[in-house]
């Protein structure tokens, strides 16, 4: 029995459990977002953005390995800002990685009971490649996140802080300004108008300058930080929210331009190294190439010269010893035909 036969059902086994995992992850997510388009879903309801469930095991699988209790800090920013508000998103987060990390541990120590010798410590090495990556992939995925759902508040912000201030200029206070906003941005921004939402109900709880730092801290984008600071300055001091936020959209607005300029004029910059590789390949076999076939015929003709010269020279000093040519044979070793007597000679043949 070869090792195939043990590591190929493990390998099949792995695909189809995370292929299944992910089908049902994005079946959830699905009906998640259709359940908040819908005109029927409650508006103070509490927006949540997925689930990291693995049972009643959690708590024991997320003391499996130790977290130091400044990187559990740094988790619970990361899965806030990745949109993961549940009290138990940090215990599930850990149990998850517990649970990808020492699996393939345990799984390559089995298998190397079972395979072959010179095979263990392949299986052992993979066990450990499998299972870095799975305390790693973990925490990548939480940080992709969070940078995407960073990218999204940044493009709807401005558009929300426009509304915003329509919604001021009405008449609407600001949680009743938050709440209208969020209803529109459902649609083109669904993350944006969670937060809102979240914000919203923590500004009627407590009061704006609160809700709007927690927004701040949960999302970690730099725009959101100056917008609380804008609504917390102008309910303080009482002055007129709609002119601020109005100027705040406009130097929103020109910081985004600002940036897209930037990434435009590095985009020529990075497109030069691919240019340089597509065209500087062709462009020396176009102009190299036939100087380097000239060359290469010229150097075989003036060998094929020198042999023959040489050939001659030799002929010359010994003329009674036949040399087979360095270019071919010699027409001297070859010997001639046989004459045909005259009387063999067909009549009218060109030979008479």
């Amino acid at each position: 029995m070869t090792v195939w036969s043990w590591i190929m059902p493990l390998v099949v086994f792995c695909l189809a459990a995370g292929i299944t995992f992910a089908l049902v992850q994005s079946i959830a997510n699905w009906w998640a977002k259709r359940r908040r388009r819908s005109p029927h879903h409650s508006e103070a309801a509490t927006p949540s953005s997925g689930e990291l469930t693995l049972g009643p095991v959690a708590e024991a699988l997320a003391r499996g390995l130790p977290t130091p209790e400044a990187t559990r800090s740094e988790l619970q920013r990361d899965l806030w800002a990745a949109g993961y508000y549940q009290a138990h998103a940090l215990t599930h987060y850990l149990a998850l990685r517990t649970a990808l990390t020492l699996l393939p541990i345990v799984g390559a120590l089995i298998l190397a009971l079972l395979v072959q010798p010179e095979w263990i410590a392949r299986v052992l090495v993979g066990g450990v490649i499998l299972a870095a990556l799975g305390f790693s992939l973990p925490r990548a995925f939480v940080v992709l996140r969070g940078r995407m759902r960073a990218r999204a508040i940044e493009r709807g912000l401005p558009h929300a802080v426009d509304m915003l201030t329509l919604c001021l200029t009405a008449g609407m206070n600001v949680p009743q300004a938050l709440y209208r906003v969020s209803q529109e941005l459902r649609g083109p921004y669904p993350v944006l108008a969670d937060e809102f939402l979240l914000a919203a109900q923590q500004a009627e709880l407590r009061n704006l300058s609160f809700a709007m730092q927690q927004f701040a801290d949960r999302t970690q984008v730099a725009e959101v930080q100056n917008l609380a600071v804008v609504l917390g300055q102008a309910e303080r001091l009482g002055t007129d929210i709609a002119g601020g936020l109005l100027e705040y959209a406009a130097s929103m607005r020109t910081a985004l331009r600002q940036q897209a300029d930037g990434v435009a004029n590095r985009a020529s910059f990075w497109m030069l190294f691919p240019s340089v590789l597509c065209l500087f390949i062709p462009a020396v076999i176009i102009l190299v190439g036939p100087a380097v076939l000239e060359l290469r015929e010229f150097r075989a003709f003036s060998v094929r010269e020198d042999l023959r010269r040489m050939h001659e020279a030799f002929q010359q000093a010994n003329p009674q010893t036949p040399v087979p040519s360095p270019l071919g044979p010699s027409i001297s070793a070859v010997p001639p035909p046989p004459a045909l007597p005259a009387s063999e000679i067909p009549e009218g043949s060109p030979f008479q």
